[in-house]
């Protein structure tokens, strides 16, 4: 229900599809890492702050695309297509302090030789963790050529293949 209404309240479209992929991949991050815990495996718990920090991205990108749809302002005469950078800016920083955590954790295991695993449960949650991934790709899609994003190719005044940019050049 708290996921129908965020969604709800998302404007762009490109907002709810990265929502949509956030609440997916929450569902799958319980699994996971109840998957690594019990298969004593720290790579799916790897996995499963990797996908953590996927989601906190989804989620940092669609409300740094929801606040640049806001009009300029006052101080703010750009608007807040900025924000967009420092959702990214935040994402990088998650992702650093979770590689920290982790190459701390394999420290620890390699120390005192703490791994047994269970490859069966391993081979399971990994199987299911592509099946996910395929659901995410679904609803992400994507723009021509394998990104997903809202950007225009050319319509711009500093766009590389707008007539503007052509002008005191020859070819």
């Amino acid at each position: 229900a708290a996921w129908s209404t965020v969604l709800a309240m998302a404007v762009d479209p490109i907002a709810r599809r990265l929502l949509m992929a956030a609440a997916v991949s929450c569902l799958f991050i319980v699994i996971e890492v109840a998957g690594g815990f019990l298969s004593g495996s720290l790579a799916i718990m790897t996995d499963a702050l990797h996908l953590f920090s996927d989601v906190a991205a989804f989620v940092i990108s669609a409300q740094a695309i929801q606040l640049s749809l806001r009009p300029p302002v006052g101080r703010f005469t750009w608007g807040f297509h900025r924000l967009e950078v420092v959702g990214a800016l935040i994402s990088l920083i998650l992702i650093w302090a979770l590689t920290a955590v982790l190459v701390m954790e394999a420290i620890d295991r390699i120390h005192y030789k703490e791994m047994d695993l269970d490859p069966k449960f391993m081979l399971g949650t990994s199987a299911f963790g592509i099946l996910v991934n395929g659901v995410n790709w679904a609803i992400l899609g994507t723009h021509g050529h394998g990104a997903v994003h809202g950007h225009s190719h050319g319509d711009g005044p500093c766009s590389l293949h707008s007539p503007r940019s052509d002008k005191g050049k020859s070819h």
